[in-house]
This record gives structure tokens, sequence and C-alpha cells, in this order.
């Protein structure tokens, strides 16, 4: 066999190669090229769009669960709320498994996990705020235990040791007394015990007082007091109107955890809940005993105090009576005066023609024995009334009839329809309603803050503090307000005219609490205020909010907008003109402080002046030369310019347009007169127990003023 040389084999695989090597793309052709750009595109897209994938797949299904979640919520009866991570070990009250995030009710405190919560709303009841059943004993309601969870450093009511130490879920807690008890105390001891609701049952309206109230709306009753009666003379239930968009955004968290303290029917959140609407629940409380504590900022409290005003009590008992009554009431007046009418003239069309002699009845006073008749023409003394009915014949009787109807049927009829049209009170109820009256007095409550927006003055006033941020659990809150003690409050009426020959406007009024401003601290707060309406969740902290006023009062320092103020308006105290000097701007306060915790009357040094209070009819007067003179007012560095006191006050806007406020609500105001006058008073609680060294300074010149009196 013939064997291929060397040199021929080497010939043959060297065309070869030349064969693919031709077939083969240059190192720099343009295939290679594309082909490596190719896969580093493809690549490329890989990286972005995988994990936007992921993203939204991701997205997708959490919106599936929250549209699941809002699903049961919407058919719950538990105030569901879901949270990404537990502030406190958690386990769940169906599965007993620990969980880092899941949804916990802000009424009864129950956690459970996602995947739990249709088990949890079936097993599960939540508080009640009405017993099913009609129970008439007000102290027999047993305790509603939940398993798990229990406070930290909670301690069984029964062998005082502590709670929830086991890293597992243990232990109950009741979620109206708040008290706690271990699981082999609660099968010895706690079987059959009635709930007392624990600390706060001063504060709490029991599910059976809503009971036993429905049932004698049934029965058309107003026996409150009796029925208040049992629960005890130091019983002073407190309804909550807390603002969940003021300051620091605290109210809805605030609202769950006075909800799971008392009885969710008295909290409300005023922004979903009118405050005039929200205080309608008074009128079913005992007289004298309600209480409302307002958890935002000035302006809530302002809010609430105008509804507490404009409040129009009736007693819900009979308000649908009232419905059915008053129409058919007014109906029967309107037709006994037309029957009355129609008789009168029958009578005058008949004794026309019949009588030649003019009577004249004289009454001394309302008593009708008394009556005299005088004729014109006649010397004969007065005659009694029965006495010329049997002279003169049965003619004069009619005329007789007719007199007294005028003089005494006609008053009484009238009488009748204004105390029915003013009162609004059924006549076949008159008898019941002898010892009520049918006003406001009665049911207005005492109100108490808890401060949560940026210059809180009047909650500082009275002693609640210049903020809450969460220092103090909530009980203690409710404890304060329930050593707290009653005061009053001038309110104010700011009316303000604009001026101009053909102005038709009705003049705007306002209700002032705090103070009024024109000038550098009014241009603050409404530029302020313009910025946060552009951007409400930016200004959600109370240091950036001070942080943002501390700007533009530096920069009203460099531009000066409200300079020569004394050349542009007008101040009289009292109708008395008052000459200014050069001043930016002028302050009228009804309360001694004034941004955020300052007190301008009084002062500071050796020119210190007696306490300015909040309940003496009088406002104090004081002007500032300027932002930069507001700033050491601030850190007491500089005295306001006292300009006085007094129980009027009216200003006069020349011309321009100048900022003014009321309570820290800003507007651009041009030429007009503002007239400040007193309204009323307001029913508030004044706690002492965050009193500052200058409270006590300023409590202690108080008494002496009063023990020289």
């Amino acid at each position: 066999m013939l064997r291929p040389s060397v040199g021929q084999t080497g010939g043959k695989v060297s065309s070869l190669e030349k064969m693919e090597a031709e077939r083969r793309p240059a190192p720099g052709s343009p295939s290679e090229g594309l082909f490596a750009d190719g896969h580093l595109i493809l690549w490329t897209l890989c990286s972005v769009l995988l994990p936007v994938f992921i993203t939204f797949w991701c997205s997708l299904q959490r919106s599936r669960r929250q549209l699941h979640r809002r699903d049961i919520f919407r058919k719950s009866k538990h105030g569901w709320r879901d949270t990404d991570l537990f502030s406190q070990p958690t386990y769940c009250c169906v599965c007993a498994q620990h969980i880092l995030q899941g949804a916990f009710c802000d009424c009864c405190g129950l956690r459970v996990d996602e995947g739990c919560l249709r088990k949890a709303d079936k097993r599960f009841q939540c508080k009640e705020i009405m017993l099913k059943n009609d129970t008439k004993v007000l102290d027999a309601m047993p305790h509603h235990w939940i398993r798990g969870n229990v406070p930290l450093c909670s301690y069984c009511m029964v062998c005082k040791q502590q709670c929830g130490c086991q890293p597992k879920l243990c232990d109950y807690r009741c979620i109206w007394c708040q008290k706690t008890v271990h699981d082999e105390c609660m099968k010895n001891s706690l079987k059959n015990e009635k709930c007392d609701f624990g600390e706060f049952k001063n504060l709490i309206i029991p599910p059976s007082y809503l009971t036993s109230i429905n049932q004698m709306r049934k029965d058309k009753k107003t026996d409150y007091e009796v029925l208040a009666s049992k629960l005890g003379k130091q019983w002073t239930p407190l309804i909550i109107l807390a603002n969940s968009r003021s300051g620091t955004n605290m109210g809805e968290g605030l609202l769950g955890e006075f909800r799971i303290l008392l009885n969710p029917v008295q909290v409300f959140d005023v922004t979903k809940t009118p405050p005039i609407k929200a205080l309608q629940l008074c009128t079913l409380l005992p007289y004298y005993s309600a209480r409302v504590l307002v958890c935002g900022g000035d302006g809530t409290v302002g809010w609430v105090l105008d509804a507490v005003d404009d409040m129009k009590i009736k007693v819900l008992v009979f308000k649908n009576y009232y419905r059915r009554t008053s129409k058919i009431n007014i109906l029967y007046i309107y037709i006994y005066i037309w029957v009355l009418l129609l008789f009168c003239c029958c009578c005058c069309f008949f004794l026309r023609y019949s009588l030649a002699l003019s009577p004249r009845l004289e009454c001394s006073g309302a008593d009708t024995a008394n009556c005299n008749l005088h004729f014109s023409g006649s010397s004969h003394p007065p005659t009694s009334a029965y006495k010329v009915a049997e002279t003169i014949g049965v003619r004069y009787h009619a005329w007789l009839i007719f007199v007294f109807f005028v003089e005494t049927g006609f008053h009484h009829v009238a009488w009748a329809a204004v105390k029915l049209l003013g009162s609004s009170d059924p006549p076949t109820l008159a008898s019941q309603s002898a010892g009520i009256t049918w006003g406001q007095e009665k049911y207005i409550p005492q109100v108490a803050v808890l401060p949560l927006g940026t210059g809180n003055d009047l909650s500082n006033t009275l002693g609640w503090g210049t903020g809450y941020a969460g220092e103090i659990p909530v009980a203690q809150v409710l404890r304060n307000v329930m050593e707290a003690d009653g005061i009053k409050l001038d309110r104010w009426k700011v009316q303000v005219t604009n001026k101009g020959y053909y102005n038709l406007r009705k003049p705007k009024e306002f209700t002032m609490n705090n103070y009024f401003s024109v000038g550098p601290d009014a241009l603050m707060a409404l530029n302020f205020h313009a910025h946060r309406e552009k951007a409400p969740s930016l200004f959600s902290s109370r240091i950036l909010n001070k942080a943002v006023y501390l700007f533009y009062g530096t920069k009203d320092c460099l531009v000066q907008e409200c300079k020569d103020l004394n050349k542009k308006v007008e101040l009289e105290l009292d109708g008395e003109r008052v000459a200014l000097p050069s001043l930016e701007g002028i302050i009228v306060l009804n309360i001694g402080y004034w941004g955020g915790g300052c007190r301008l009357w009084e002062g500071m040094g050796d020119e210190t002046y007696p306490l300015a209070r909040h309940d003496d009819g009088l406002l104090e007067v004081v002007g500032v030369y300027g932002s930069f003179h507001c700033a050491q007012i601030q850190v007491k560095l500089a005295n306001p310019f006292r300009i006085g006191q007094a129980h009027t006050v009216r200003l006069i806007l020349k011309c321009s347009m100048m900022p003014m406020q009321v309570d820290g609500e800003p507007w651009a105001q041009g030429p007009c007169t503002v007239t400040i006058t007193h309204k009323t008073h307001a029913m508030m609680l004044y706690f002492s127990g965050e009193q500052t060294d200058d409270d006590i300074s300023s409590t202690s010149d108080q008494e002496d003023i009063k023990a020289t009196e």
C-alpha cells in the first residue's frame, strides 16, 4: 500500500488551512464586530430589564395583596391597620407564630399575620360600643380577654408577677380595663370576674350606658341623670377630637392608642367627622360632665371652640319627636287665631247697629274680677262687670265676651305661641321640661389640649406644654386630663370691614383666642402657609417648620416690607386714639404666650409688667420694630413696645396691602377697619403639672395680686 509522502501531506494540509482561513472573517472585519456588539446588547438588556421585571412583578403582587387586605378591612368589624414592622416582639393571635409584619386592630389591639386575617375576623370579636342585650346593671360587664402580645412591663393582677416574659403567645389582656393575667392564674381565679374598666373608668362611656340610652330613646325618656348616677359622681366622660394632619402628623397613631384605652365611639378624627357632629355626643351625657381633649395645633383648638359656640343643643331623645309635632302645633295655633279673628268680626258686625253706648273696660292688674266699665256720657260711678251684664241686658254679654277675648284670649294664645316657637318644647312635655333648661350651657364641655402644632401658644398658656412628640405615654395624658382644673378663656370677635364707597360685601368676622397681629410676624406666617399649601408633605416636622419661619424672618430683616406702619394705620384703645412711634408691627394679645413660647407682655429685666391674664376681659397691645426685634424678643434680649390694655381695640388701615393674622391664620388685607370686641368665654382645662420657671413666677405674682385684693 502506497503512503503519501510528507511533502504531499503537508501540501494538502496547508491547502485546507488556506481555504479555512479564507472562509474565516478577518479579525477587524464588520461581521465579527456586529456579533460581539449583539452579545453586549443582549446582556445589557437582560441586566436592565430583569430588575425592572422583578420590581414590576413585586409591585403587582403587593398591589394585589393591598386590594385583598382592603377588601378584608372594609368588611371586617375590626379596625385593621397594616404595618411592615412591629415595634416589639409580636406573635400571631391565630397561628401563634412569630411575625415581623402583618395587621393589628387599633380598637382591641389584636395582632395577626396577613394570611390569618379572615380567620381572626371570624374567631375574635372587637370592642362593642353597645351591648346586644338590654343590660340594666351598668357595672356588670364581663372581661373581654385577648391572648398574647401583652404590653411590656405589665404585671398579673392575681399574682403580681410580670407578664409576657416567655418568647411565645402567652398570657391574657382585657381590652377594656387593660389588666393582664397569666395563663395559669386565668384558669384558677378569673373565670367569672366582672370588668370595672380599670384606671380610666371615669373617662370611659360604658357600652351598657349607650344601650340604656338607646332603650330610653325608644321609650321617649330623658332620665340621663338617674342613669349616670349609677356610674358615680366622679364620672366625667372624655371625647377625643384629633387632627391627623396637624404638625408632626401624629394624629393617626394617637387615634388608635386612644381607641384601645377608651370606647371607640368617643374618638373622632376631625378631618373625617367635623367637630360640630362629634360634639353632639355631649347631649347624651349628664349635665356639666363632658370633657373634650383636642389633639392638634392652636388652629384645631379654635375650630373646636367655634363648634362649641355654634352648637345648637337639642336633646337627641326628642329629635324625631320634634320633627313630627312641631309643624302640627304651629298649625293648631294658626287655626285657633283665624277662628278667633272670624268670631271677632262677627261680633263687630252684630254689635255695630245694636249698641248705643260705648263701654270701656278698666282693669287693675291682671285680675279680671277687678275690672270696671265706664259709659261715655254717664255720670254714674264705675260699675262692676257682672252688674253691667244684669242691667243692660243680653246684648252687652256679647260685647263683654269680645272684650275679654281681646284682653285675655289673644294674650294667652300669643304667649303660648311665643313659648312654643322660641323653645321648641312640646306642650305635652311641659311637666317634664319644667326643670330642664333647653340651652347650651348644661351641655358645653370643658376643653383640654394635646399640642401637635408648631406654635402651640394656647396649650402652653393652659399648662399642656409647648409640643407633644410622644415623650409621655397616652395613658399619662389621660391621667393629666383627669387631674386638670376648669378655667375660663376670653374669646374675641375680630371684625374686618373693607373701605370703599361701593363696598357691599359683608364684613369678615373671625374669632380670636390667642392674638391678632399686623406686620412682620403675619408676613412670615403668610409666606409659610403659601408654601405649605403647595407641598404639605414637606412640612411634617416641627423643627423644619420653625426653620422655615427663621428663613422668612431673616429675609424680612433685609427687605423690610412692613416699614413705616405708623404712617399707614391708626390705633384706638377704648375709643381713644393712640400716637404710635416708628413701628413695623402691632400685636394684640389675649394670652400670655406668643411666637412659640415667648412671654411678650411681661417682658424681662427691670421693665417687667404685671401678668397678662386670659380671663379678665382685657387685651394687651404691643408693638415691634421689625423682624430682627422679634428675634431679640424671642431670645430675651429685648422687650416689646407696650402700647396699653383695653376692652375694645380699633385699627384703621388707611392705604396699601398689609399682612394680617388671627391665631396663625394669615391673609393679605387692603384698606379696612379692624374692630376687636369681647365675644364670649370658653370653658377650658388647666393642667399645672407642666409649668416652667416663667409659669411658676407668673403664678406667684398672680397669687400676690389676689392676696392684695
